[in-house]
Order: structure tokens, then C-alpha cells, then sequence
């Protein structure tokens, strides 16, 4: 399996650092993917190269010659809107930093480059190729195609209320209601059919990228003649083999629509949460710099130990991300949520204790107010949710750091340094679902 990298940077030096660090990590990390990284020294070189082949990753500068990398992000984003764009420059405003992510990119790194947190970025972008490499599962019930996702809902259907619970998961959740009302109408009929006639079934629910298929079993046992007759399904639209039926509906995003549904929940976006992070940034720390190893000394035993403890519960919190990641059942998307605006909030309250990391508590209070006023944009938007738990994931890993630096390795010579990440990773979390963008 390969991996392609595209490297697009003026300077050969840095070019050739990034490779040799790559080539290391993979080898180390990844020695089953293939590593394939091409290089480039300017966005119009680098935008003929993407137009020909198709890349894993690009990993692009800011300050090029002949296309910079802005316009080189909005070029890419006009033929390809999935492709993982890493940032890397030495700009450090606000300001152009918003610009590089409204331009298209997914993620940014400061130059010079900070290994630790690059391969970490890195990770994020490789394991989520993997993911999707992996997640088909062959042994498909359905009569279309066995290269389908590995989940696999079930619906056992017994009696009426068992057909509305499916009824409401897959029209209430998965699909439009206009779109393919006619085979769905047909399903619904067919099992009401097999009820009347005390004949147990069972739906399954498979998909891929563009298609729902749901099946549905002991056909042998009725005649389903008279509604196939009444609702004139489209041949190309199910599949028969004597026990199974199987349907097909292909996936509609209906952005109009799914607005509708978001302004349901009367979403306020005039608190304006991105300008109030900037504002946060503006923020003056005391000058006078404080190492890690005097801050602990002087801090009560008891508070020291409490964020020591969380650090341990950080597998946890991951754990959090992977499930919110994997979940597709409102329900069960609105917990998981939930779950990860929690340990945010126990997270902030102990942080908060300890009254000297004001923009990292108040960075943080913006987030969790965020989160809990627009959690519906991420049930339902799934594109979106993936981005959003990679970004957790950085902000996991920024969090893992900042704890191990100042509380346990006592490495930080200034323990107001974290102040920047955590109000940065906050802002490019909600810069995922800020509509005003």
C-alpha cells in the first residue's frame, strides 16, 4: 500500500529535511505503507504535478515564487475539495493564519518546523488513509457489491414498533425524505406485509461512500407480487435471489435542506466565538517568565496532582474521539458528544484552580459553549465530523504535552507557552462549523 506526498517549498534545504524526517518516521512507524514523496519548488509547478496525479497529502509553504501557496490551496480546492492540505510558514499572525484556513487548507504548522508536533499532524492525516483503506468488509449481505464498509446495522423486525424504530433511524437520520420515496415506500409496505403474516425478518443496513443498500430476509415466505406491481420499483434498484431482496438508494445531500434542519435549533453565531478567541490572543501575559520546575515548587501539592491524575485519564478521551468518529446513530452522536464537552469542562475546572492560565481557561469556556450550542452540525454532517475529530485529536495531543512539559518532566522553560496552541486549536475547531467563513 502507498502513501503519496507532495512537498511544495522554494527552499531545497527545508525540502530535503522534510523528506528525511518522513522517510525516518515512516519507516519507523509505518513500515507496511509504501512512501512515495515527490517535491516541488513553487505552487504553479506543484498545481500541474496534482492535476496529473493523485496525492495522500500535500505539504506546502506559504512565501513561493511564481503562485504562492494560497492561491495554490484555492486552485487545488476548485477541482478537489478532500485532499489533506498541511500548511507550513513562518507567518505567525492571526490573521494570515485565518486566511490560510478560509483559503481551503486543513491544517497548519509554524516554520521551523516542531518535529513533535509535525509527525503528530502527520499521524492524523496517514491513520485516517488507513482507515479508509481498511474498512471495507467482504462478507456483505447485500445482492449489489461486497465492497462495502465493515459496520453492518441489524433490525430485527418482529412487530410494528420494531419497524418504526428502523423507520425513524433511516429516514429521521440517514436520508431525505423525498429521495427514493418510492423504494423506501415499497420496503416499508413489504415488511408491514410480513408482520401481518407473523413472519419474523431482519433488515441489514450496509453502505459505502455513495450508496445505502438494505436487505431484507425470509422473502421466500410471502408473495410480495401485488406491491412490486403497485409501486413500480426501478429493476436497477433491487436485486432478488429467492431469500434475500436487496435495495438500493444512492446518498442525497441536500444543502439547502440540511441549513433548514441546523436553524431549527435556533444556532446563535452573533456571539462571534472566532473573534472572541482572537481577542483572547491579544491577550498580554506578565512578561516575567516562570520555568516549570518553580511553578510546581510553589504550587499546592493537591492541584499538581489533579492534573497529573487527568493525564493519565487521557487514553480515555481518545477513546472518546475514536467512538464519536464511528458512531453514526443520533443518539448515540449526541452522548458521545456530550462525553467529550464533559471532560473538556473537568479538564478546564482544574486548570482554572490553579488562577495563572487565564487564556487557556477562557480559550477553552469559548470551545465548550460552542460545542454545547451547535452540536448538531456535527450529527449531521459527517464530513465535517471526521475533521473535527482529527482536529480533537491534535488538541489531545497539544493537551498530552502541556501536562508532561510543565507537570511531570518539569521540562518548560516558560509555562505560559502553551497559550498559543490551545486558544489555536480551539479556533480551527470551530472554524470547521463557523458558517460566517
Amino acid at each position: 500500500m502507498k502513501f503519496k506526498i507532495l512537498i511544495v517549498d522554494d527552499e531545497v534545504a527545508i525540502r530535503d529535511m522534510i523528506v528525511s524526517i518522513l522517510n525516518m518516521y515512516f519507516e519507523y512507524e509505518y513500515p507496511f505503507l509504501k512512501l512515495d514523496v515527490s517535491v516541488t519548488s513553487d505552487g504553479e509547478e506543484a498545481l500541474a504535478v496534482v492535476k496529473k496525479s493523485n496525492f495522500n497529502l500535500i505539504l506546502t509553504d506559504i512565501v513561493m515564487p511564481k503562485m504562492d501557496g494560497i492561491a495554490l490551496i484555492k486552485h487545488i480546492r476548485l477541482f478537489d475539495k478532500s485532499l489533506p492540505i498541511l500548511v507550513f510558514s513562518a507567518v505567525s499572525s492571526m490573521k494570515n493564519i485565518n486566511e490560510i484556513m478560509e483559503a481551503g487548507a486543513t491544517n497548519y504548522t509554524s516554520k521551523p518546523i516542531h518535529k513533535k508536533i509535525f509527525l503528530a499532524q502527520i499521524k492524523v492525516f496517514v491513520d485516517f488513509f488507513i482507515h479508509r483503506r481498511h474498512r471495507y468488509n467482504y462478507n456483505a449481505v447485500n445482492l449489489f457489491t461486497k465492497k462495502i464498509y465493515k459496520r453492518k446495522i441489524e433490525f430485527y423486525i418482529e412487530q410494528e414498533n420494531d419497524l418504526l424504530e428502523f423507520w425513524e433511524y433511516f429516514i429521521g437520520y440517514k436520508l431525505d425524505k423525498h429521495s427514493k420515496k418510492s423504494t423506501l415506500q415499497y420496503i416499508y409496505d413489504l415488511v408491514m406485509l410480513m408482520i401481518k403474516q407473523e413472519v419474523s425478518n431482519v433488515i441489514f443496513v450496509e453502505e459505502d461512500t455513495e450508496c445505502y443498500y438494505l436487505t431484507l430476509s425470509q422473502l421466500d415466505t410471502v408473495d410480495s407480487s401485488s406491491l412490486s406491481n403497485k409501486h413500480q420499483l426501478c429493476t436497477s434498484d433491487y436485486k432478488f435471489d429467492g431469500y434475500f431482496e436487496s435495495f438500493i438508494v444512492r446518498k442525497k445531500f441536500d444543502t439547502k435542506k440540511q441549513i433548514n434542519i441546523n436553524k431549527k435549533v435556533s444556532i446563535d453565531f452573533d456571539s462571534n466565538y472566532l473573534e472572541l478567541l482572537d481577542n483572547i490572543l491579544e491577550f498580554k501575559q506578565n512578561d516575567e517568565k516562570i520555568s516549570a520546575k518553580d511553578f510546581v515548587m510553589g504550587l499546592d501539592l493537591s492541584r499538581s496532582e489533579k492534573i497529573e491524575n487527568f493525564f493519565d485519564d487521557l487514553n480515555m478521551f481518545s477513546l472518546k474521539i475514536y467512538s464519536l468518529e464511528n458512531t453514526i446513530v443520533n443518539t448515540e452522536l449526541i452522548r458521545d458528544i456530550k462525553n467529550i464537552i464533559d471532560y473538556l469542562k473537568r479538564f478546564n475546572n482544574i486548570v482554572e484552580l490553579i488562577e495563572v492560565f487565564p487564556v487557556i481557561v477562557e480559550s477553552l469556556n469559548i470551545l465548550i459553549k460552542f460545542l454545547e450550542e451547535t452540536y448538531s452540525k456535527i450529527i449531521f454532517d459527517m464530513e465535517k465530523k471526521i475533521l473535527f475529530c482529527s482536529m480533537l485529536r491534535l488538541f489531545m495531543y497539544d493537551l498530552e504535552q502541556w501536562i508532561e512539559n510543565i507537570f511531570i518532566d518539569k521540562t518548560a522553560k516558560n509555562i505560559h507557552y502553551g497559550n498559543y496552541y490551545f486558544a489555536t486549536n480551539c479556533i480551527q475547531i470551530i472554524s470547521i462549523y463557523d458558517e460566517k467563513d
